[in-house]
């Protein structure tokens, strides 16, 4: 036997439907808000850190040529000390488009995206592609003669 609750206006309504409704509901405004923390998230990246406090050895000077590169991990966060004309220079290797890692291509000098094939310089600056901002950038010295990053 089923049950029949008044809904006010003299119409019935079953429990299972009350339950099903409510259920459905809820899983719709779940939903919602789950879409729309990735919509805001996506318009507002958080904002990467280019460090601070405490210095990383990455390399000996002599150790890196001119147009190489070296990944290192600096707090927790994936970075590439680069050897350019000028010195050198440690970039996040996080895009700062979707959050993939970028790629130094030694052949013309610049960092690639494989995600959606954002292209940023050697000054971590936008070429090309969907990245809204240049790569972070992190400090750089000499120390003894070692490439020190932090600071």
């Amino acid at each position: 036997m089923v049950e029949v609750v008044e809904n006010g206006s003299g119409e019935g309504i079953t429990r299972r439907e009350l339950v099903v409704n409510s259920l459905l509901g809820a899983a719709f405004l779940a939903l919602a808000a789950g879409a729309a923390n990735a919509f805001v998230r996506f318009l507002n990246p958080p904002a990467q850190s280019a460090g601070g406090g405490e210095q990383l050895e990455v390399v000996a000077k002599d150790g890196l040529p001119v147009g190489q590169s070296k990944d290192f991990t600096y707090q927790d966060a994936q970075y590439a000390l680069i050897h350019v004309e000028q010195g050198f220079r440690a970039f996040s290797r996080v895009c700062t488009h979707a959050g993939c890692l970028v790629t130094w291509n030694s052949a013309n000098q610049t960092f690639l995206c494989p995600c959606h094939a954002a292209v940023f310089d050697q000054n971590g600056r936008v070429v090309s592609g969907p990245a809204p901002k240049p790569l972070a950038e992190l400090k750089t010295a000499e120390v003894g003669g070692k490439i020190v990053v932090g600071g």
